[in-house]
């Protein structure tokens, strides 16, 4: 690495001293961006539903973002299928305003409120194996 290369030749005609300076500024550099790393984790690992308490093992970092992962991954089909289903219950043209199709309110309808009631079980048990896949991680690891 040239940089490398370069900064050692620097660091040579530095005194003692200035090494010494320079060694405590970037060690301090380091430490500040492992400690913002590790609140940006624990705000992640707090958004994630998984359990969470004092009896409960803290995630790894690795863990963490694999959980992420796979969680914005479930809700992302999540929210495909429920495009899906609103497409394919207001007649396929694609064409429907999703306010108009799910407020039952406003315009009652029957395929809308089962359509509904389908979607929140279906998050439900999607959530549910989630939820399941953390508890026997947490056993396990």
């Amino acid at each position: 690495m040239p940089g490398a290369a370069a900064e050692s030749h620097s660091s040579a005609a530095l005194s003692p001293r200035s090494r010494e300076y320079l060694r405590l500024r970037v060690n301090a550099r380091e430490r500040q961006r492992m400690h913002d790393m590790n609140l940006a984790l624990d705000a992640l690992r707090r958004a994630m539903p998984y359990a969470q308490g004092p009896a409960v093992k803290k995630l790894s970092k690795m863990n963490t973002l694999l959980l992420a992962r796979n969680y914005i991954l479930l809700l992302t089909r999540t929210l495909d299928e429920l495009r899906r289903l609103l497409v394919a219950t207001s007649g396929g043209g694609g064409g429907g305003d999703l306010a108009r199709l799910t407020s039952s309110r406003r315009h009652p309808h029957p395929d809308i409120d089962a359509l509904r009631s389908f979607v929140v079980r279906d998050l439900n048990a999607e959530h549910q194996r989630y939820v399941n896949t953390l508890q026997h991680h947490h056993r396990y690891c």
